[in-house]
């Protein structure tokens, strides 16, 4: 993934991490108006039941940015409720 890649190569300073974040509930996605069992079809994707909040996005983008996080570099971290985990099929099951 990009932040393995780049990270590689910026392993010294600044540390490098990407951040994808899975499905969030934002202004943006309630223009899209899914159906109750589109809406059911994607909850059922995310093992932790629920989509994520813009809160829990920018919590770990504040995590990456503190000290804590000194020693992390190249890495991806995955905000998406465990959508993406292969044990769960990945985004397969929403034909992606």
């Amino acid at each position: 993934m990009y932040g393995e890649a780049l990270g590689a190569r910026t392993a010294r300073w600044p540390p490098c991490v990407a951040r994808p974040p899975g499905i969030v509930r934002t202004d943006a996605l309630q223009k899209h108006h899914f159906a109750d069992r589109e809406l059911k079809m994607i909850l059922g994707c995310i093992p932790l039941g629920r989509m994520g909040e813009p809160r829990e996005m920018a919590e770990a983008m504040l995590f990456l940015a503190s000290d804590g996080a000194s020693y992390v570099t190249g890495q991806t971290i995955v905000v998406d409720g465990g959508m993406l985990l292969p044990e769960n099929g990945g985004m397969a099951i929403l034909g992606r």
